[in-house]
């Protein structure tokens, strides 16, 4: 969670212009929770325009792509989308 909030507290404060937030594993399963506490942050961080996605490839396997789009969150395969942002100095952080 606490990468979430960095990502909001960054957005909403005007520290940096981008920000994109990638879901990966675990995390995809936290998006589609009963977790109160991460689904008032998610709802916070779309209210807030924050660009999210999560990887196709492990939300395919364990069959969440559904639910994931029902809730607005992009899903796409994300490997080459990350090495592009690479190349485009983006900075990833892991949390």
């Amino acid at each position: 969670m606490a990468g979430i909030y960095f990502a909001y507290n960054t957005k909403v404060k005007g520290y940096l212009d981008d920000i994109r937030i990638m879901f990966f594993g675990p995390s995809e399963y936290l998006i589609v929770s009963e977790n109160r506490d991460f689904q008032n942050m998610l709802k916070k961080l779309m209210d807030a325009g924050m660009f999210m996605i999560a990887c196709k490839n492990i939300s395919d396997k364990f069959q969440l792509i559904a639910k994931l789009s029902g809730m607005g969150i992009k899903v796409e395969y994300v490997g080459k989308i990350i090495a592009e942002y690479v190349r485009e100095v983006f900075v990833p952080m892991t949390f």
